[in-house]
């Protein structure tokens, strides 16, 4: 208020001295000349309903494209970036249905990443490190320092087909898509990315695309969507169940009997769906109830960058790993003994999947439709309160520290080891859509 004050006097003072020493006329004409330039300036400031629309949902932004012929099919997978660090997962999956895809029916491939540049020797080193069969030809794309503007253009014909790996992604195919459908790989229930809004509400509406060809991963999650209602999903979509190949196994130490066994918990502060801190509170209270003995077990923490610096309420502390990339993630999956991995989704998740082929025993949390994990009897699934959990850990450690036991459970896994098998179905259904 002060400020404000003192700025109407200094400004009356100036306007007494202009109408003094110039007169009353050009006081006027300079007082009309600043009031129009501070409106002009407004204006400028000012955004219109599409760009600020535009600017909200930057994500999902049509690609800029340029039309051109083609005379032969080529495979376009739009995803989020390709860096080394993020070739496992969900985005490892993208890859390998895609390569495999442009293998079996020698389809030109182009990666087409839009929040990062292109890595290509990060792609070819998966290729290398999986033994997946290179493309016929394999191009690279990235509008991420331009997005939605005409300074990088994407030829594009009738002859390209498309694969979404996200809702955001899915939607900016939408607007460039020649052909008369698209593919969607869908690889968890994206609408619980977000409370109820405009977020949610653009997913629900990629998820309604009559366009649109959803390719789910595991049946669990295909069911859950059977179950609330998602129609378009499962009458236009086909699921499939992720392949461990040999690369995940176990190590020459997994089921020997040990002086200190290894904890790893999937720590992801800021994904909710992974429960970072009931998590922790589980794994602190298991700790302090003497069910995690601190002096027989070292915890690990890996997942993200961004992991807090803590300790537990004994004063053990973790083992900070951080991201860890591709090949050293599959390694460490080896020397794990329990792992303790939480999705807040239907969707098993990797980690779970993951370390039980390579010999781990798992605590995870029900859900929903997800009430057991029948890949694997060295996976237990509890629900998600303190006294479910404490059993969980209670079985969980006592598997984990029986070698002989564990063994006789992995033999038994039913994870799928070939991706050409898993994927078979999903590329027949692919290329029989591509043909209506």
């Amino acid at each position: 208020m002060k400020q404000q004050l003192s700025k109407f006097i200094s400004l009356s003072k100036q306007s007494i001295r202009v109408i003094k020493k110039e007169g009353l006329r050009s006081w006027l004409k300079k007082a009309k000349n600043k009031i129009k330039g501070y409106f002009e300036k407004k204006r400028i400031k000012e955004k219109t309903a599409v760009e600020l629309i535009r600017e909200r949902f930057f994500n999902s932004q049509p690609i800029n494209f340029i039309k051109t012929k083609r005379d032969h099919d080529r495979l376009n997978i739009v995803t989020d970036s390709l860096e080394k660090n993020s070739l496992f997962g969900g985005v490892a999956t993208s890859l390998i249905l895609s390569t495999l895809y442009a293998s079996k029916y020698n389809t030109p491939l182009r990666i087409i990443s839009r929040f990062a540049e292109n890595n290509p020797r990060a792609y070819f080193n998966f290729l290398k490190v999986t033994g997946l069969p290179k493309p016929k030809s394999v191009e690279f794309f990235s509008d991420y320092d331009s997005m939605g503007s005409a300074q990088q253009q994407l030829e594009n014909s009738e002859k390209d087909i498309f694969l979404a790996t996200s809702w955001w992604s899915a939607k900016a195919i939408q607007s460039i898509n020649l052909r008369k459908s698209y593919f969607y790989l869908l690889q968890e229930v994206e609408p619980f990315f977000y409370p109820y809004g405009d977020d949610q509400l653009q997913c629900r509406k990629v998820l309604e695309d009559p366009k649109a060809h959803y390719i789910l991963n595991t049946k669990l999650l295909f069911d859950y969507y059977a179950n609330q209602g998602f129609d378009h999903v499962t009458r236009q979509g086909i699921y499939f169940e992720p392949a461990f190949p040999s690369y995940y196994a176990p190590g020459p130490q997994t089921f020997q009997k040990k002086e200190k066994y290894k904890l790893f918990f999937y720590a992801r502060p800021n994904n909710p769906r992974n429960l970072f801190y009931q998590g922790l509170e589980f794994l602190d209270t298991a700790i302090q109830r003497g069910i995690i003995p601190g002096d027989q077990w070292d915890i690990y923490f890996a997942g993200a960058e961004d992991i807090p610096n803590l300790t537990f309420s004994t004063g053990l502390r973790p083992i900070f790993l951080g991201n860890l990339g591709w090949e050293p993630y599959v390694n460490f999956t080896k020397e794990i003994d329990l792992c303790f991995s939480l999705m807040y989704t239907p969707h098993p998740s990797y980690p779970p999947l993951d370390f039980a082929a390579s010999g781990s025993v798992v605590l995870t949390n029900k859900f929903a439709n997800k009430q057991s994990l029948d890949y694997s009897t060295n996976i237990i699934c509890a629900e998600l309160n303190t006294s479910a959990m404490m059993s969980g850990f209670e079985q969980a450690v006592a598997l984990a520290t029986n070698g002989e036991e564990r063994k006789n459970r992995f033999s038994s896994n039913r994870l799928d080891k070939d991706w050409s098998k898993s994927l078979e179905s999903t590329l027949n259904f692919m290329h029989d859509q591509l043909k209506v």
